[in-house]
């Protein structure tokens, strides 16, 4: 995680040079993106660094007088991406703290719309509500829906299918908040946000399990050789 001494004496203009970013789309329970009930959550800079950790794992079998246990093929283990998003203020939003709920979210839509892509000024509570939104169910009646998986979006990493692609489908498992930094009244300037995603092969009602073949493609054009 980024440390205040890092990060909290910076402006977000420092954070703004990116050419691309990476971006989280919603999916409903059909798989599809959307952005009828939310936009991509775009991140206003790219971590310093990230993680994609996975493992496979094998049964094993102890035979008496071997030297080593005997291995069997089990199944492969879940992969998750860690990253931290930060999110920097340069100006303190207006002050809606007067206003009941209804025109407090009034207020919030029309100074979304006139700051539309100002990567100087994130609406830093926006974003928190939605990746925590993700981490919540939802109640429709007697019935529980759990939170769909995102597309995590990641530019030219190959984080994607036979290292070829640059998104995955991921649950978001875990959105740990440390706030580094305020205005004078409170509002956050500085915050970071841990994110942990779970890869899935779930899309709405399909499942894509994915074969070793699929990477031989790219893995053939590695260029170094003894």
């Amino acid at each position: 995680m980024a440390g205040l001494l890092s990060i909290g004496s910076m402006s977000a203009g420092d954070l703004i040079e990116a050419t691309e970013r990476i971006y989280l789309s919603p999916l409903n329970e059909k798989g599809d993106i959307d952005n009828g009930r939310l936009p991509d959550l775009v991140l206003q800079h790219w971590p310093d660094t990230f993680s994609d950790t996975r493992s496979a794992d094998r049964s094993s079998y102890d035979v008496i007088g071997s030297s080593h246990p005997l291995y069997e093929w089990s199944r492969g283990s879940a992969r998750t991406v860690n990253l931290d998003a930060i999110f920097v203020r340069d100006l303190k939003p207006p002050d809606f703290s007067s206003l009941n709920p209804l025109e407090l979210l009034e207020a919030l839509a029309k100074e979304a719309l006139s700051s539309s892509n100002d990567f100087r000024n994130p609406n830093i509570k926006a974003a928190l509500a939605w990746l925590r939104s993700f981490t919540y169910p939802e109640y429709v009646g007697d019935q529980v829906i759990p939170p769909p998986p995102v597309l995590l979006h990641i530019p030219n990493s190959g984080i994607g299918t036979g290292g070829l692609e640059d998104e995955i489908v991921a649950y978001i498992t875990m959105c740990n908040i440390t706030y580094e930094e305020f205005f004078y009244n409170g509002e956050p300037r500085v915050v970071t946000v841990n994110l942990s995603l779970m890869e899935t092969i779930q899309r709405g009602g399909s499942i894509s399990l994915k074969s070793r073949n699929e990477w031989f493609e790219l893995a053939n054009l590695y260029n170094l050789s003894k």
